[in-house]
This record gives structure tokens, C-alpha cells and sequence, in this order.
């Protein structure tokens, strides 16, 4: 028998929850409904207590620490929502219109889309992200390290949680197709991931949000993976199983915070109109600073630590960038606010070799392109 799974409603799931409990031709006529995850995780949260008119959750999940939203309810109109409407129904803040028109105008496009939530059934995902490995100042502008390559932005005055730190950030990419370099075909998996956050560049957390690309080749034969997920670090990156990404579509990605210890990430999939919404906690003993704020490509570990090899993904390519501190101040790639920093970060391979790069375009955006061993097998 073949299950086909899907998102389910607020009302679907509180009169099935309620029939199959007291029916029980709807119990054998319903299986298949009843044993889709996302049944479960809505029916328990209900269990806990019903949604209020005006807010979407937050909900507990399957996994300990995150916490989910569903559909925002019916009548809630984004622009006009207070700001505590919108944190009570996992939508990224409002930047200022005034200080902020293109953030604004960014914001506006993401929570105005017609996106159907997934009540995300939630797994550990075979990879983990963490903060630069062994990073070497290059010049004024960059850096080179062992598994990150994009752009960070440094807050020069956060040297704790407070006004000058990073606390939202968004970014937008077209998923790129990715198999192993040309010319080889194992049977190992390559990774990419593609994402936004804040901290990881001299802090100990990384509160982050983005889409996991793994490939693999047997007989020539190349099988690829690609899922979105949420993660900070030094925790565990926790993978949204039921929440599809392809090559090609177009994502957006909204991180952001509401104290040192609680995190959010918006991951809009503007192509299928599917979007995900979660709330984090920090992992015990960590916290957030908003020191720096990044959007990255960068080659994953697995849980010892150890690097995968890049997948070859050719070029992605990030618009819409920018970061705002709670000055309500925005900073951007290509034009820094006063005393934020701005770096590119050019990946290397285990031989020191370079094998992902950034280009900037203009204020908030850029392209990335891997080279050399992520491209061709037996290159440098």
C-alpha cells in the first residue's frame, strides 16, 4: 500500500483527531490519514490546547528543542499585524519602512506569499554545520578557511547581546543541481549546504537555517538529496523531512531572534508555495551574541567532526541580502553599516587547494562558484 503524506489543517486534524477517537469504522476507513506524521504532531499539540483566533502556534514537534507553526489564521492581514501578531505566528519582524524600504519591501514579498505551512515532521540530519575552520586573513576583504565561502558581516560593537548585534537576517538562492566532481563516481556522498545565520565567526554558536545537497554515483548513476533544515550549533542540524526542495527552486531563508537564548527561521519555497516555521532554543550552556551575520555555501561534517568534500554545485547565486541589529540599522554585502565590517570568505580543500569563491553584485547580492577539485576530479 502506498502512503501519500500531506499537510494537513488546523480543523482536519482536530475532527479527525476527535473521530478516530471515538469512531471506529472512521479508524479502519482513515488509516491512511492517521498515520501520516504530520497527524500526530498537530493532534498532540492540539491536545495541549487549541489555538487562539490569533495565532498559529507555536506547537510542539517531534523533536525536543523546536517548536512549529501552522497556517496563520483566517483574516490576519501581515502588513497590518502588530508585531506581537506576527512573532505569535512565526512571521520574521517588520523592518522600518522608513529606514528600510528595500528590507522592507523584501519582508513584504516573503509573508504576503501564497505559501502552504507544513507542520514539518522533523528528523537529525546526516550532516552538521559549524562555525569557520581555521580561518586566515587573506587581505582587507578576505579570508580564507576550510568550509566556509560567502559573505560575513561583522558587528564590531556587539560584544554581547544587546543593540548593536545581528538579530535578523535573510537571504534568497535558486537551489542548484549538484552531483559529484566530473570525472569521478563513488560511492561516498558530497555535500553542500546553503545558508543564512547569525554568529559562528568568533563565538561558540551558530543559530542558522538553509538546504542541505548531498550527491552519490554508483555505476554512473548519480542520486542527490536536497532538504531544508535548521540548526544551532553546537546542536544537532535538524532536517524538515516533509517539506520538498528540487533544483531550481527559489528560497528564501529568514533567521532571527527574540533573546539570547530563543531563535526563529522562515523557509519559504516560493516555487511550490510551501513554507516551514520554527522556533528554536538554544542548545544548554549556549546563547546568542549577534556578532556576525553570514550567508554561506559551505561543505558540511559529519557528526565527528570530520569534512565531507564538496558536492560540485557550479554556482549559486543570493539576492535580497541584508541584516539588521535592534537600532533598527541594516547593513548589506556590498554596503556595510557604520562600524560592521564586511568579508568574503573563500573556501579550501583538505590540500589547501581553493574550491568555493564569492563574487558580490552590488549592495545585496553575489554569486558563488566552486572551482578546481569540486569541479574536476584530479584538479588541485
Amino acid at each position: 500500500m502506498k502512503l501519500e503524506f500531506r499537510s494537513l489543517t488546523t480543523g482536519e486534524v482536530s475532527g479527525y483527531a476527535l473521530a478516530f477517537q471515538l469512531r471506529p469504522a472512521f479508524r479502519r476507513s482513515h488509516t491512511k490519514t492517521c498515520l501520516n506524521p504530520a497527524f500526530w504532531v498537530a493532534a498532540v499539540s492540539l491536545a495541549l490546547g487549541s489555538p487562539s483566533a490569533s495565532a498559529a502556534g507555536p506547537f510542539p514537534t517531534n523533536m525536543t528543542r523546536v517548536s512549529a507553526y501552522t497556517d496563520m489564521p483566517t483574516g490576519l492581514n501581515p502588513l497590518n499585524a502588530t508585531p506581537e501578531q506576527l512573532q505569535a505566528n512565526g512571521l520574521p519582524p517588520r523592518p522600518d519602512q522608513v529606514k528600510n524600504p528595500s528590507g522592507y519591501r523584501i519582508w513584504k514579498r516573503v509573508v504576503t506569499a501564497p505559501a502552504k505551512r507544513v507542520m514539518p515532521w522533523l528528523s537529525d540530519a546526516p550532516v552538521q554545520h559549524r562555525p569557520p575552520a581555521g580561518a586566515a586573513k587573506l587581505s582587507n576583504a578576505y579570508f580564507s578557511d576550510g568550509n566556509w565561502s560567502g559573505e560575513v558581516l561583522l558587528a564590531y560593537g556587539a560584544t554581547s547581546w544587546g543593540y548593536s548585534s545581528f538579530y535578523q537576517i535573510v537571504g534568497s538562492f535558486d537551489v542548484p543541481t549538484v552531483g559529484q566532481p566530473l570525472g569521478a563516481c563513488t560511492a561516498g556522498w558530497d555535500w553542500a549546504a546553503i545558508w543564512v545565520g547569525i554568529d559562528g565567526w568568533g563565538t561558540s554558536d551558530v543559530l542558522q537555517a538553509g538546504v542541505d545537497l548531498g550527491a552519490s554515483c554508483s555505476g554512473g548513476s548519480t542520486s542527490a538529496i536536497y532538504y531544508p533544515w535548521v540548526e544551532w550549533y553546537p546542536g544537532p542540524a535538524i532536517q524538515i523531512s516533509n517539506m520538498q526542495v528540487s533544483p531550481g527552486n527559489d528560497m528564501y531563508v529568514w533567521v532571527w531572534n527574540t533573546s539570547p537564548y530563543q531563535g526563529y527561521a522562515y523557509i519559504v519555497n516560493l516555487s511550490n508555495n510551501t513554507a516551514a516555521a520554527l522556533s528554536i532554543t538554544a542548545p544548554p550552556g549556549h546563547s546568542v551574541v549577534g556578532y556576525s551575520a553570514e550567508w554561506v555555501v559551505e561543505r558540511p561534517a559529519n557528526a565527528n567532526g570530520q569534512l565531507y568534500n564538496l558536492a560540485r554545485y557550479t554556482q549559486s547565486y543570493w539576492a535580497n541580502m541584508w541584516s539588521e541589529n535592534f537600532y533598527g540599522t541594516a547593513s548589506y554585502p556590498g554596503a556595510p553599516a557604520a562600524n560592521v565590517g564586511s568579508w568574503q570568505f573563500i573556501m579550501d580543500d583538505n590540500s589547501n587547494y581553493p574550491v568555493s569563491y564569492p563574487v558580490l553584485q552590488g549592495a545585496s547580492a553575489m554569486w558563488v562558484y566552486d572551482e578546481n577539485s569540486a569541479q574536476t576530479s584530479g584538479s588541485p
